[in-house]
């Protein structure tokens, strides 16, 4: 249970203590909830550098499921654009710089998410482009056009992630929802919300779109979730909140591993221990 990413200003004061440094939230995060999505990766593939710090701070976490999201250039460009080599280039480049990240175990999966518009048939023939090169952990693949739950393009989407020990993901959002089937023995799941003025706005305010994710499930909505992660039956379940402004996937995963039965991840430390 976690959340998509961890880096946002407008959790300081709903999440973060405002005297808590920057470089503690994950940390912070990590008392709290035990997995997290890397959104980072999403907008564009670190440096050496920046790799090495990311992985330094995610080994302190010491969290127990992190998935890194595949970037935007190969997932929203490359796939869609029709062009195998620079699929496989931008592609390539992402599963090498993921290399230090699995070898300092650090990565449990990797998220490939598709946007509304991306067709099934490009969406297929793209990640056997960017599978072939062979991902460096379990791909679990987000996709929102419709047509996927039809078995002609759900059952070869499904056959592909499988084959590297992922799945599809289960969504909810006010676009597509794509719930027919589970990979076995994990499950996937990706909570966006339910801002349905906002998330079909072409460009909606706030920083990064976050109107989009301004939302906050109700106690019914948040039980209707928790029914659907029992019914998956699955031996590992991720379960990601992406409603992030202010703070509200942080507290709706709060209270949907209290719903579940699922205990704090780690003794808690006193906030000093943080800002000292």
């Amino acid at each position: 249970m976690g959340t998509c990413g961890w880096s946002f200003d407008d959790w300081v004061g709903p999440v973060y203590p405002p005297r808590l440094s920057r470089e503690r939230w994950l940390s912070y995060y990590a008392e709290h909830l035990p997995a997290v999505e890397v959104n980072a990766t999403h907008y564009r593939v670190p440096s050496s550098r920046q790799m090495e710090g990311m992985v330094e701070r995610l080994e302190r976490a010491e969290l127990r499921g992190v998935v890194w999201k595949a970037p935007r250039a190969l997932t929203h460009e490359a796939i869609p654009d029709e062009d195998p080599e620079v699929i496989q280039k931008e592609a390539r480049a992402f599963f090498d710089v993921l290399a230090l990240a699995k070898e300092r175990g650090v990565l449990d999966g990797v998220l490939m998410q598709f946007s509304h518009t991306a067709r099934p048939e490009v969406v297929l023939d793209g990640l056997d482009d960017a599978l072939l090169l062979g991902p460096p952990g379990p791909v679990f693949v987000e996709v929102r056009h419709a047509s996927f739950n039809e078995d002609r393009f759900h059952t070869p989407l499904r056959e592909r992630a499988e084959a590297t020990g992922g799945g599809v993901v289960a969504t909810d959002s006010p676009s597509a929802t794509i719930t027919r089937a589970f990979p076995n023995p994990t499950a996937y799941f990706r909570f966006h919300g339910r801002n349905v003025e906002a998330w079909f706005m072409e460009d909606p305010p706030g920083v990064h779109g976050a109107a989009r994710y301004d939302y906050a499930y109700a106690r019914e909505e948040r039980e209707a979730l928790a029914e659907r992660i029992e019914e998956a039956k699955a031996d590992r379940v991720f379960a990601f909140f992406n409603n992030h402004a202010k703070g509200k996937a942080f507290r709706d995963a709060l209270a949907l591993m209290d719903r579940l039965g699922v205990d704090p991840p780690k003794d808690r430390v006193t906030l000093d221990d943080f800002l000292g």
